[in-house]
Order: structure tokens, then sequence, then C-alpha cells
């Protein structure tokens, strides 16, 4: 039989561990790999068919009477939906990506989708989302553009959180950011200040990051991604408890947003290692 020629799956004649260990290895490996590229093409399919949509009802609300009658209304509405949930697919897809070139390409894909929309109908829905891609896609960007950016996003992400505190793209924009300014080195800073000519925002304490946090996760948004980072944040504080609870929440909450879940379920997982070994010594 053809199955009996092919001695990979023969794990009968391999009678050595180690070789039955590859094997097996390499097997998940390959359904690993097979499995994502299948919900890569499931998302992308997804994307494709709200890109038609939106496409449609940006034309339609294009030529639609300026008079804010209930039509006009009905179409905006649509259409932000549709923007909506496009730039949150072009989000989570990013995540599916290795390199920073393809995860950056990605985010910008999301970023021109609600830049289009935004001169439309500039809500804050809207301008939550943008600031959080945005905020997401600083790590991956130049020095230039990206000093250039901080200031700008802060002036942003201030006024829409202040205007609307339940924005919980715009909370958890606002906390990322001061996580990201907190990170920048001396090196970075003088690089912004003395070549750039750019004077960066001061990092807020923690327990300020904490708030905008706490408040999506009452909210119930992206949860695996709002108690991750707020696990990151106990860490500065040093609060133990925190950080597990947090980590604990990560790994029960059921998967709703693909590749975003995942990707912040191992990062917790991984963490929770380590602090269990620490804690075993």
């Amino acid at each position: 039989m053809i199955q009996d020629k092919l001695f990979f799956f023969r794990f009968n004649k391999i009678k050595s561990f180690p070789y039955r260990f590859l094997c097996a290895i390499f097997l998940v490996h390959a359904f690993f790999c097979a499995f994502t590229v299948q919900a890569q093409h499931v998302l992308q399919h997804q994307i494709d068919s709200l890109t038609s949509s939106f496409n449609h009802e940006f034309a339609l609300l294009e030529a639609a009477s300026p008079q804010g009658d209930s039509t006009s209304a009905k179409l905006t509405g649509n259409l932000i939906d549709l923007t909506s949930k496009l730039a949150k697919s072009y989000w989570m897809l990013s995540y599916s990506f290795s390199t920073p070139n393809e995860r950056k390409e990605t985010l910008e894909k999301g970023i021109a989708i609600l830049e289009k929309t935004k001169k439309l109908k500039n809500n804050e829905l809207i301008r939550g989302l943008i600031s959080l891609l945005e905020v997401e896609r600083l790590p991956l960007i130049g020095f230039e553009e990206k000093f250039t950016k901080i200031p700008l996003l802060k002036s942003e992400i201030q006024n829409l959180v202040f205007q609307y505190p339940h924005q919980n793209e715009g909370n958890i924009a606002y906390s990322l950011l001061f996580q990201h300014i907190s990170q920048l080195n001396f090196f970075e800073r003088a690089l912004a200040k003395y070549w750039y000519k750019v004077q960066l925002p001061e990092p807020v304490s923690p327990d300020i990051e904490i708030i905008f946090l706490l408040q999506a996760k009452v909210d119930g948004a992206y949860p695996a991604f709002v108690h991750y980072k707020l696990a990151e944040t106990y860490i500065k504080l040093y609060n133990f408890l925190g950080i597990e609870e947090s980590l604990n929440q990560v790994l029960s909450v059921p998967n709703e947003y693909p590749y975003l879940d995942d990707h912040y379920k191992k990062l917790a997982f991984d963490l929770k290692a380590y602090y269990k070994t620490r804690g075993a010594r």
C-alpha cells in the first residue's frame, strides 16, 4: 500500500525515541502552520467582504443629501459600523505576522480605512480606533516619525478620553502610549530633543496607566489584551497579586478576537511560568 511506502509515518519502524520525538514535533509544527494559513485565509476573506461593503456604503454616503436626513444618518451608522469591523480585523490580522514590516503594513491599512471615514464622519469610535492602531504602530516605525507622532498622539488621545471617558479604544491607547513613553531610554530622549528638536512628554505614574486600563476592563473591552497590559503595568508596581490575577484572567477568557487573543494568551502563559519559576527558588 501507498501508506507503507511513506516511511515517515511508520513510527513502528523508528525504534529510537529521539527520532520519534522529532517526527512528532515536525507533525505538530506542520499542523500548526496549516492551521495558521487557514485562519489567515478566513480572516482575509472576512476583510475582503467587509471592504466590498465598506466601499459600497462609502459611495452611497458621498452621494447622499448633505441635509442630515434619516437616510443619511442610517448610511453614516452603517459606514461607522463597517469601518470599525474592518479596522479591528486588520488589527487582529497584524498579530498573525512575525515580521515588523508586515505588522506595520497591516496596521496602516486599518488606519487608512479609518482616516477615509473620518473625513465624512469624525466620531469618537473612529478617533479611538485610529489612536489605538497608531499607538500599536509606534514600536514598528523609525525614530523621526515616532518622535514627531508621540506628542501629537498624546494631545489627540488626551482630548478624546477627557471628552468621552468611556471610549474604550481611547482609554487603552492613552495607557499604552504612556507605557511606550516610559520605555524610551536616555539615548532616545536625547536624540529626540537635540537631533530632531522634539520635546517628548514625560512618563506618568503606573497608577495613571492602570486607571485607564481598568475603565476598559470594567466595560469588557478586548479582555485578553487589556488584562495582559494590566499585568505589565502591575509589574512596575511590584503588585504580584495583581500580576497573577491579570494573567489568570487572560488565560481564562474565551477566544473572541482571532490572533490577538492567542498572542496575549501565549505571552501570559510564558510570563506566568516565569513568575512560578522565580517563586520556586
